[in-house]
């Protein structure tokens, strides 16, 4: 390493020659206590964010009258069917008294869910807008209908110990996710929103591109990234004339500041909409290939350049700064 730094200094110009200063370079290994974890950064990812954020706001600005509308339209269904049924009323008094989990936390768990749960769908039967539990129009990576489960993460406990009540509340919402899907899929902007949801897969690739890491990014790895992001806004207004198909799905979704839900319904994607899908993950796939330097693969090293007896220069640097390039078979 001295040598190599040396080396530098000389092709400089800043080596020792006669009636030139005399240039000492000290390096040392660092241990872990004394070492920084600081990194230098070239570039920044923020005018980027902005103008994602901005185009989020006002795609959601634009269609907001459409969602509200299909809330509403969804809770109104829910409340009509709430109707026909009587049985979820005995959650209410709904007991598992007698269960082997009496003494459980998930026993205290559902019977606490039950007594919630009888409270929000007497709130739903006066009031529409009470309707919690109804399923509702998500845009993440798709058009989805979720829905929260009173039961999580004691489901098929609380669903045996419960009985009948428990279990006619499913029935309900098994009637309202097949009308719900029904419905989302007849809304004429449903292609407008499934591209909409789509690109969210686009903006939590570019913030996993602009986590910090210790990488090299050259020039033309920006330039390839940059025509990625133009051919995604080319086909970006042609999902929009591609009308989705909504079909019934079930599974268990996390949705950020939602939580765990379960999964009713989703779009399938377009002809469009798969090529966006292959934008994103050809823009995920190459940013994952920028000269990432895995873990440093020795002790990070202090480096000391005194000129004539005084020290001009301590700094810190890490071994994969040296020899980390784009070309994996080169480092």
């Amino acid at each position: 390493m001295e040598a190599w730094i040396s080396s530098q200094a000389a092709a400089s110009g800043s080596g020792s020659t006669t009636g030139s200063p005399e240039i000492a370079v000290t390096v040392r290994e660092l241990g872990p206590r004394a070492a920084s974890t600081s990194a230098g950064q070239a570039g920044d990812c923020e005018p980027l964010r902005q103008w994602l954020a901005l185009h989020e706001t006002l795609e959601i600005a634009r269609h907001r009258a459409t969602l509200e509308t299909l809330g509403d339209t969804l809770r109104t269904q829910a409340q009509a069917l709430l109707a026909s049924r009587t049985s979820w009323r005995a959650l209410a008094g709904a007991s598992v008294e007698r269960s082997p989990l009496e003494k459980s936390a998930a026993h205290a768990r559902c019977q606490s869910a039950a007594a919630s749960l009888h409270e929000r769908l007497t709130a739903c039967a006066r009031e529409a807008d009470a309707c919690v539990d109804t399923p509702m129009v998500t845009l993440d990576g798709a058009v989805t209908l979720t829905r929260v489960d009173p039961w999580y993460p004691d489901r098929d406990t609380c669903l045996a110990e419960l009985g009948a009540p428990a279990r006619d509340f499913e029935a309900w919402m098994d009637a309202l996710a097949e009308a719900s899907v029904e419905t989302v899929a007849a809304e004429p902007t449903l292609g407008a929103l499934d591209r909409l949801a789509r690109t969210r897969l686009l903006f939590e690739a570019v913030e996993d591109l602009c986590v910090p890491r210790r990488r090299v990014v050259l020039r033309e790895d920006v330039d390839t990234l940059d025509g990625v992001l133009d051919a995604y806004g080319d086909l970006y207004g042609v999902a929009a004339v591609q009308t989705p198909a909504m079909e019934s799905s079930q599974g268990v979704v996390y949705v950020a500041g939602r939580g765990t839900l379960r999964e009713l319904g989703r779009t399938r994607p377009t002809s469009v909409a798969r090529q966006l899908e292959s934008l994103v993950h050809d823009f995920r796939a190459r940013s994952e290939e920028l000269g990432y330097c895995e873990a440093a693969s020795g002790a990070p090293l202090e480096i000391v350049v005194a000129r004539d007896g005084v020290e001009v220069l301590r700094t810190e640097l890490f071994p994969e700064q040296l020899w980390c390039t784009p070309d994996s078979a080169a480092q």
